[in-house]
């Protein structure tokens, strides 16, 4: 059973609109007639990400069939979709996500990058699955424009923000337009870098490998920390992954950061009635 958290915000001007958000569903899947290792391997990887007595596959079946039947206006994907690149995962996540009856927005993460030079992810995977589907040309920046509301994806995955990616968001923030930003790796607000310090004390890396330019500090990066937290700025909230935990930060007065745990959501409700 897979575990869904609900958050509703205000959000002025803007027509009730409601999101699913899944990150790190990392999917492995094997179909029973691929060889014994892909099948092994993939037992092997779906179990470490399951919960519950259920694999991450289970879990993530559970969360497109939650999709099926409430229809947000998007499902939301904070990147590491897929836990390492096979092309059974691709195929089985092209059936599944192509048949969903809403759309779906998906952003890179750390897992994403990490297999084109050996596996063929960029011509077979990115191309055939997640280009066809999202809101631009191509997954490193994409803005889904609902006229009250901006839905803006940027590639964090390498622990970095490319400047030319906030030069794009630096202009569509001044159109006054309140903007959600979706990216892999969060940013490290007080709140959420204290939580992330709790939540993580024995990971294999430092908890700095979990937040945005705590690991590679650079210029990009505090860029925009500075854009998302100034007083007067349209950004309205993150949706993020990457930490494995359930996250909820209100890092400004009605703004939140948000991630899920691995395969689970969010269900994010603007404006949206109390008894809807």
């Amino acid at each position: 059973m897979i575990h869904v958290q609900t958050l509703r915000m205000t959000i002025p001007g803007v027509r009730p609109r409601r999101f699913l958000h899944i990150s790190d569903a990392h999917i492995a899947y094997a179909y029973p007639d691929d060889p014994p290792e892909v099948i092994a391997n993939s037992a092997h990887d779906t179990a470490r990400w399951g919960t519950e007595g259920r694999t991450s596959n289970e879990n993530f079946e559970d969360f497109l069939a939650l999709a099926r039947e409430t229809k947000p206006d998007a499902l939301v994907i904070s990147g590491d979709l897929y836990d390492y690149y096979q092309p059974s995962s691709a195929r089985y996540l092209l059936e599944k996500l192509g048949g969903l009856p809403v759309e779906y927005l998906f952003v890179y993460g750390n897992h994403e990058p990490a297999a084109p030079a050996a596996n063929g992810l960029e011509g077979e995977v990115r191309k055939a699955v997640f280009d066809a589907r999202l809101a631009g040309p191509a997954p490193e920046f994409w803005i889904k424009d609902y006229g009250d509301l901006l839905l803006i994806g940027l590639n964090d995955a390498y622990q970095q923000i490319p400047a030319a990616q906030l030069d794009r968001l630096e202009e569509q923030m001044a159109r006054g337009i309140p903007i959600f930003l979706v990216m892999h790796i969060p940013l490290p607000f007080p709140n959420f870098l204290a939580t992330t310090k709790i939540r993580q004390p024995n990971a294999p890396w430092d908890y700095n490998y979990f937040l945005l330019g705590c690991e590679k500090p650079n210029e990009s990066t505090d860029r925009l920390y500075r854009l998302a937290s100034a007083p007067d700025s349209p950004i309205a909230g993150i949706l993020a992954g990457h930490v494995h935990f359930f996250g909820s930060d209100e890092y400004a007065p009605g703004k939140w950061q948000l991630t899920p745990a691995p395969g689970y959501g969010w269900d994010v409700r603007i404006n949206w009635p109390e008894n809807a």
